[in-house]
This record gives structure tokens, C-alpha cells and sequence, in this order.
């Protein structure tokens, strides 16, 4: 008998957790029955433009924190209707808008470090991206938390095929949404400053994102007078971004806290190299530095430091290092692997 499977969400907007949620949906379709909820109105057109033709997708158009029972009562309904096996939740406080019936077959994935145990107890079992974000549950709640860790898909992601001896500027990608107290641009900001009081001049870096951070990391870039080597990009759509991280010369993640590091697989996958914060997410990705650059958390100056030492790195033994890292994360990172850990976990019996 065929399983049917209920992903819901809250929003599904341009973040990579819901570009990696649409690609476990279109993996475990050839096998299941999948259906896509997404309770709020904020949707972006080009994601759900990725979803297999075979998902049904549906959107209540709740607006975010509203108290209409509107939405949530024909959200539940449709659950019901559904006989779904499993109802697969991505938002911790999901929980909290569901019917107890429904309840029964919740199960949650916790994207993020997590600081309380608000409703985690409602869900019949508990996922987690990475081992720190399981150390991080079963602090508040559940004893056995199953680590499954995001994946993504290698074939989408352009690969740089040569990294010659470089003749122009050092380009510097960090991508992600402009929440500079979780993701940390300004450090990167700062540190490309240090770079430039040491005489290094040919240092530039992209954003790609949005965010609620952009005018202050385009007022910080400007006080530090180093507004000429960055640039805001804005939104891109995920074609725009995997064909262009070959791009550059390094990707950078200097998060100030991450439950994973999607970005970080990303580039590995493209076969750029890394430097990311010595945070939990980032190490585990790169496996505490074996398949990566670390520096210390919110330091500008370690920052600047790792990136005149990564500059240094002859192109060969910069190919010899990329090419273990791509191997190790194609090996452990794959959506494909993702979508089978989670299918395998609907299947067992408690």
C-alpha cells in the first residue's frame, strides 16, 4: 500500500531549508504519496515552481501571528481529508495549530539550535539536521532524536572544473538571508576592512539574499570604506546561485550561530573552497576543519587572517583539497540519501 506523506510548513520562501524540502518532496515522490502544505501567504512562485507535478501543493494564505481560525480550521480539515500516514512538520510550533487527532502521526525536523521546549513534546517523533542540533533537543525533551542531515543535489550545482593562477581580484561569496546577528556579514565586512589597512586591496565579496540587515551592512560597508569591493545581489533564484559559486574563489559562512550550513554543502559541491565559523553546524559539515578553513566565531581579524592564508594556497594543492572535500560531501550530504533516511524512519515501527 502505498504511503502518503503531509510536508507542512509555514512559509515557504527563498531560504535554503525550504529548497532542500522541495527536493526531498520530488525524491520521495517515485515512492509515496506527497503532499505540500503551506499554512501562511507567504509563497514564492519560483519554489514551488520546483515541485514534481505529481505533489499536490496548497496554500492557506494565513498572514503570519494572525488569530483567524479561518485558515488553520480548513488547514486541519484538509489534513483529515487526506489520510495522511505521516504528517512531516519543518516549523517547531506547528504542533500548537494542529488538531491532537492529528497529532498522532506529527513528526517535527528541527532546523536550528533550539533555547526552549515549547511544544516539541506534541510531536510523535523528532528529527534533527545535524548532531548539534540533536544535542540541543534532547537537552530539553526528547531522549532519542534521529540525526538526519540535509542533503542537496549535485547534479544541479555547476562544478569549478579549474583553479588556474589568479590574475584578478580574489572573489569572496557569502550567500544567505541579511540577518547579520545570525549570519554574520558584518564579520566578513570588518574583516575585508583588516584586509585593506594590510595593503590588500584585491579582495572583493558578493551578498546574495535579502534581508532585514541590508541597510545596515551597506551603511557598515561604507563607514569602513570598503563599499567598492562589496556588492548586494539581492534575491537570485537557485539556478542563478548553483551555476555560479564556481564563480568564485572561496565561499564564506561566518555565522554567529547555524544549526547545519546548507551554503557550506553548496560549495563543496562546487568544488570551492570553504571558510566558515568554529561553530557546531560548520564543524560538523566540515568535519572540524578536515574539509574546510575555520576561524573564530564574530573574529574579524582570525577572519582576515584565514583569508590571506587561503590566498596563499598553490592552485594544486588547492584542487587536490577541494576535490576530497566534494567526494566526502557527496558521500554524506546527498539529498537523495536525505529523502531514503527519512522514508526509512516513516516506515519504522516505534
Amino acid at each position: 500500500m502505498t504511503m502518503r506523506i503531509a510536508h507542512v510548513i509555514f512559509s515557504l520562501q527563498t531560504g535554503g531549508a525550504e529548497h532542500m524540502l522541495v527536493d526531498i518532496i520530488n525524491e520521495q515522490v517515485s515512492q509515496a504519496e506527497v503532499a505540500l502544505f503551506v499554512l501562511n501567504n507567504e509563497v514564492n512562485p519560483e519554489i514551488v515552481g520546483r515541485l514534481n507535478s505529481a505533489v499536490r501543493c496548497r496554500t492557506f494564505g494565513r498572514r503570519e501571528g494572525s488569530r483567524n481560525p479561518v485558515p488553520v480550521a480548513l488547514f486541519n480539515a484538509a489534513l483529515l481529508r487526506g489520510k495522511f500516514d505521516v504528517i512531516h512538520c519543518h516549523n517547531l510550533n506547528m504542533a500548537a495549530l494542529l488538531l491532537p487527532s492529528l497529532r498522532r502521526k506529527a513528526m517535527l525536523t528541527v532546523h536550528d539550535t533550539i533555547s526552549t521546549p515549547e511544544n516539541l513534546t506534541r510531536y510523535n517523533r523528532c528529527f534533527a539536521i545535524s548532531y548539534a542540533v540533536r544535542d540541543s533537543v534532547q537537552t530539553h525533551a526528547f531522549t532519542h532524536c534521529r540525526v538526519i542531515q540535509n542533503g542537496v543535489n549535485f547534479n544541479e550545482i555547476a562544478e569549478r572544473r579549474v583553479i588556474p593562477l589568479r590574475t584578478g581580484n580574489f572573489r569572496i561569496l557569502q550567500a544567505g538571508r541579511l540577518r547579520h546577528k545570525k549570519k554574520g556579514q558584518h564579520v566578513s565586512i570588518e574583516a575585508l576592512r583588516i584586509l585593506n589597512e594590510r595593503g590588500i586591496h584585491d579582495v572583493e565579496i558578493d551578498f546574495i539574499g535579502e534581508g532585514p540587515s541590508c541597510s545596515y551592512l551597506q551603511k557598515l560597508a561604507e563607514e569602513l570604506g570598503v563599499s567598492s569591493h562589496v556588492r548586494f545581489l539581492g534575491c537570485k533564484d537557485r539556478a542563478y546561485v548553483y551555476n555560479n559559486i564556481q564563480c568564485y574563489d572561496l565561499m564564506v559562512q561566518p555565522s554567529v550561530y547555524e544549526g547545519f550550513g546548507l551554503t557550506i554543502v553548496e560549495a563543496m559541491a562546487a568544488k570551492v573552497p570553504v571558510l566558515a565559523s568554529a561553530i557546531e553546524g560548520p564543524m560538523e559539515v566540515l568535519d572540524s576543519g578536515r574539509y574546510g578553513f575555520l576561524f573564530e566565531k564574530e573574529s574579524a581579524p582570525d577572519m582576515a587572517d584565514k583569508i590571506i592564508h587561503i590566498m596563499g594556497i598553490a592552485p594544486e594543492a588547492m584542487r587536490a583539497s577541494v576535490d576530497k572535500a566534494y567526494d566526502y560531501a557527496l558521500e554524506r550530504f546527498s539529498v537523495k540519501r536525505t529523502a531514503r533516511d527519512y522514508l526509512e524512519e516513516y516506515r519504522r515501527k516505534d
